[in-house]
């Protein structure tokens, strides 16, 4: 079995690993699995921060798309039928670092250059660097 590195190892989880990921509202599993409530008609990512739901109310899911074929729709807080935060923001630095590395040069001491700068890696990338 595995300790939290390996975690997303295992081929499949238990219900119980999946409970208690739900219950530490854990955002490593977010890309893992999405639960739904009975009782609401909603599925929801891990991490979602909204009131827990009762144990008895709640399936597991592989993904959104099994969660909506089963008759769930997505919550409203969470979206788990969109990107996590940790995928979004892993591409969104990919999309910087590529922005870098196809600059032509560093600036010199008086120069400008053409690599791009922080106010255009913000712009570009929608990343906010100053927050």
């Amino acid at each position: 079995m595995g300790n939290s590195t390996t975690k997303r190892a295992e081929p499949r989880l238990s219900d119980d690993a999946r409970w208690a990921a739900v219950l530490a509202r854990d955002p490593e599993f977010d890309d893992a699995f999405v639960y739904s409530v009975a009782t609401t008609g909603v599925y929801c990512r891990p991490s979602c921060p909204a009131r827990r739901a009762n144990r008895v109310n709640v399936e597991f899911h592989a993904s959104p798309a099994e969660a909506e074929r089963a008759g769930f729709r997505p919550c409203k807080r969470c979206k788990p039928d969109q990107p996590s935060l940790k995928a979004e923001h892993t591409a969104k630095v990919a999309q910087a670092c590529r922005l870098i590395e196809q600059a032509d040069e560093a600036p010199g001491d008086d120069e400008v250059g053409t690599r791009p700068v922080v106010p255009v890696l913000d712009r570009e990338t929608e990343l906010d660097v100053h927050g």
